[in-house]
């Protein structure tokens, strides 16, 4: 649920209209919202008919009644719930029951109200009962909560959001999606709620004269917030402009200026923050009249449109517009190449699913950027250097002042657009702009920096990360640049130090002293991401810095994930973000292992095991994940792999737990490639265990390795990697087939050699690839009769052995020795099984029991190669 603020610091604004307006608004898009009355003092909601019950009479309960029962001398405290303040207001009703001529304009959600108070006995008595609520001491009113006032909205906005209400329309059950809040105008405790972190979001409305101008400043300067923190939860509509007065919107347009110059703060780099979005609703004079909205009374008026698109708003700010959606999936990335035309279309291609998993994804983000956004509305200076930052550079154009140089190296830091490589270039090269040219560059860095400050919150994590992310690099673009300066090596010695201090502290989710969000709790998350953008960045330069330092990027998200996992209480971490970082610790386990050298079994079968507890520790929070099951699928799958192949029971058992992993994603996902394409690794692998012997039952799981393999094509009909292994699932299954059903095992294998060219098709030098379609002409020429079709099965199969030994000659020799005894070439036989048995002695027998070398079974040197001796 989130909950919008409606504010004014006058009357007579159009505050309450404008709110009823932007509710209606949401309920016609199916949102089922609740509006609760909080202006006590004057609460017009509660005095609109149209928000009464269908039969009549004003409500007996609300806020007020509400609040008098949380006073601490109550003995009945929480006797009135949320259930018995709530009204349907009959405006909804006359909506749902009016035919619309246009779809969109017919009402889907409900609005459900809850109202100021009990008016019904008189606005005296209402009037008294408001003075004993004491509201400039509503911190009694929860004495138990640490005395803070704001904390009798927050249970109010828990209580709500828990509350079973009765909604009506298509499909509406559970939680309110919005909560919708009426302040008090002026400077109030409820006023207060609106500068607090009670509400997710704010909407001023307010007119262009002098005491609103004077008394919006007074508000939005009335407590500490950071740069960045306006724009991002705040939006202004500007109510009751008329046309003409042209002398009079002069001096508004000066006191708006007036007005932005005092409210925009100035983070650590001189930048001014962006000034909230604002909507301009012109005088209306049937607003005066109407005691209903008028979105509803003529829904395709200009108004209507107008209020539709301010709901738009709304809505992108609380993560529910569709835009939003797609923002996520095609993300903010001032270095993509992609054009306006790709993005469209990688958006129509998302799916329902994949549009609700991106929506989760960035409210777990959301929660991630708590205690970090510091680094994007504050950010530190990153110049640990022992001279000023400006001597980075040679020499500055004549005219570029002291703050210009400073400003322009503190900007670029900063930019997430441009690579340290590119950075490095551009203080190379500064000698060399002139003035103008270095003013536009300091202007086209301040754009992208009041762009990226301008985007909305679910931004902010990626902001951060690439932030961080840049920051780490320009400290080693620092630390490179003292190690080749003409200073001398003594002097330049204590910038490299603190250098590499700094960045082996932020590798280790130390905090760092000049850096804030380093002591969030979350930090070593933000530091694991960075390091996974920079790992697959073109041209980094921290990731050679690491390993010159015996650091791995994947043993470093390790650690992080580790350290965030072990946070999380302190971070009063939601369900959602437990299972997060569970599943990204299963990930960056998994990738460690995968980093171990394969005769390391034990180790390797060690970390997949750690990434299994992982990826099931977030299966707890998230039973149904699909993300997380393939994950998990994976590193089962990939745990069998490391069990030792004498051990047939236990391998198999590792793959069959895979295999009901991958199963339980698919049931989420019916569709994902990927996910049908590892479960056909997973059911070839466990084929590949089961004894050869069991002909039938390796058979069956063969053949269903081949179905996923070929859904998955379905999806992807030209991956590489799918036809390479549906190649060689084919070749199995023919294997598994007996002897005497010749026609059956051909045809397997056509259709192995089929799968294997398609896949060369794509990749033609794939040596993998090559020696599976060497392996499965071979088998086809044992059970081809016709000796002419069987002879040109040789010759596919020798021209694909000599293309493989120019590629892999490790790879392709057996096969490659194989082709040659069938040929009659012994000599060069025996010298690649020389060549093949001294690498791999282990390979004896196979090569003993290989009917592909009859040809050199009586020769002693051959008898000699297969000995044990």
């Amino acid at each position: 649920m989130k909950v919008v603020a409606f504010y004014s610091f006058k009357g007579g604004v159009g505050r309450t209209m404008s709110l009823l307006s932007v509710a209606y608004t949401l309920a016609q898009r199916g949102r089922k919202v609740v509006v609760a009355d909080w202006d006590l003092q004057a609460p017009g909601l509660s005095l609109m008919e149209c928000m009464w019950p269908q039969d009549g009479g004003m409500p007996r309960l609300g806020i007020l009644e509400y609040l008098l029962a949380l006073r601490p001398e109550h003995q009945t405290r929480g006797d009135v719930s949320i259930e018995s303040m709530l009204t349907a207001p009959r405006l909804i009703d006359d909506a749902r029951h009016r035919e619309e001529p246009d779809e969109k304009y017919r009402m889907k959600g409900d609005v459900a109200f809850i109202p100021a108070g009990d008016l019904g006995e008189g606005v005296e008595k209402f009037i008294e009962s408001v003075k004993q609520v004491d509201l400039l001491n509503l911190k009694t009113f929860l004495a138990d909560l640490d005395g803070d006032p704001r904390m009798v909205f927050k249970v109010f906005r828990h209580q709500v959001e828990q509350a079973k209400i009765p909604w009506r329309g298509e499909d509406q059950q559970g939680s309110p999606d919005y909560l919708l809040v009426d302040c008090r105008t002026g400077i109030t405790e409820v006023g207060d709620l609106l500068l607090g972190d009670a509400t997710d979001f704010n909407v001023i409305v307010y007119g262009q004269d002098a005491q609103n101008l004077e008394g919006l400043q007074i508000v939005l300067n009335a407590s500490a917030r950071e740069p960045g923190d306006l724009v991002a939860n705040t939006m202004l509509i500007w109510s009751g402009g008329v046309q003409g007065q042209e002398l009079l919107k002069r001096e508004q347009r000066r006191r708006k200026q007036q007005l932005k110059d005092s409210v925009c703060l100035v983070d650590s780099l001189g930048l001014a923050e962006p000034f909230p979005r604002e909507f301009e609703v012109p005088f209306n004079p049937e607003l005066v009249m109407s005691n209903v909205p008028l979105v509803h009374r003529v829904p395709d008026s200009d108004f209507a449109a107008q209020f539709a698109e301010i709901t738009d708003y709304v809505e992108e700010r609380c993560l529910w517009d569709d835009s939003v959606v797609e923002s996520l999936i095609a993300p903010f990335d001032p270095r993509s190449p992609e054009s306006p035309q790709q993005r469209q279309m990688r958006i129509a291609s998302a799916t329902p699913a994949q549009k609700e998993r991106h929506l989760q994804m960035a409210r777990v983000d959301l929660e991630r950027s708590r205690g970090l956004t510091s680094l994007l509305f504050k950010p530190p200076t990153w110049n640990l250097a022992s001279v000023p930052t400006t001597d980075l550079v040679n020499e500055w154009p004549e005219g570029f002042s002291e703050h210009d140089r400073t400003l322009f190296i503190q900007l670029l830091v900063y930019s997430i657009a441009l690579s340290a490589t590119e950075k490095h270039r551009i203080l190379g090269a500064a000698s060399k702009l002139s003035l103008q040219q270095a003013t536009e560059l300091i202007h086209v860095l301040s754009e992208e920096r009041h762009r990226c400050m301008s985007l909305t919150g679910i931004a902010y994590w990626q902001l951060c990360k690439t932030m961080l992310a840049a920051g780490m690099e320009w400290l080693v673009l620092l630390q490179n640049h003292y190690g080749a300066s003409s200073q001398s090596a003594v002097a330049a010695e204590p910038a490299r130090v603190r250098i590499q201090q700094t960045l082996e502290a932020l590798l280790e989710g130390r905090n760092v002293d000049w850096m804030e969000a380093s002591a969030a709790p979350l930090f070593p998350l933000l530091v694991e991401d960075a390091i996974d953008h920079l790992s697959q960045s073109k041209d980094p330069l921290l990731i050679p810095w690491m390993a010159g330092r015996e650091m791995s990027p994947t043993s470093v998200r390790v650690q992080m994930s580790e350290m965030a996992i072990q946070n999380l209480d302190q971070a009063d971490a939601s369900a959602e973000l437990r299972a997060s970082c569970f599943g990204r610790s299963g990930v960056a386990l998994a990738q460690h292992a995968g980093t171990i050298a394969e005769d390391e079994r034990d180790q390797r079968a060690e970390w997949f095991d750690r990434a299994i507890a992982a990826f099931e520790r977030s299966l707890e929070q998230r039973p149904d994940d699909a993300a997380t099951l393939m994950g998990l699928g994976t590193a089962l799958d990939d745990r069998g792999r490391a069990t030792p192949e004498d051990e047939r029971e236990q391998r198999a058992e590792w793959f069959d737990r895979a295999i009901a992993a991958y199963e339980r994603s698919l049931a989420q996902r019916p569709d994902d490639a990927a996910t049908l394409h590892n479960l056909g690794s997973a059911l070839a692998a466990r084929g590949r265990a089961t004894p050869e012997d069991e002909r039938d039952q390796r058979a069956e799981w063969f053949d269903r390795a081949i179905a996923a393999y070929e859904r998955s094509l379905a999806q992807r009909p030209d991956d590489a990697d799918t036809l390479h292994n549906l190649g060689s699932a084919l070749d199995n299954r023919g294997r598994a087939t007996p002897e005497g059903e010749r026609d059956q095992r051909a045809e397997w294998f056509d259709r192995a050699i089929a799968a294997c060219e398609r896949s060369l098709a794509q990749r033609p030098d794939d040596a993998a690839t090559l020696n599976n379609l060497l392996s499965s002409l071979l088998w086809k020429r044992y059970v081809e009769l016709d000796q002419q079709a069987a002879q040109e099965l040789l010759r596919r199969a020798s021209d694909a052995a000599d293309k493989l030994m120019s590629l892999d000659p490790d790879a392709g020799r057996y096969n490659f020795a194989c082709v040659l005894a069938i040929r009659g070439d012994a000599d060069q036989a025996l010298l690649e099984l020389g060549q093949l048995l001294s690498a791999h002695p282990e390979r004896r027998q196979a090569v003993a029991d290989d009917d592909d070398f009859e040809s050199l079974q009586d020769l002693p040197e051959f008898q000699r190669l297969i000995s044990p001796d």
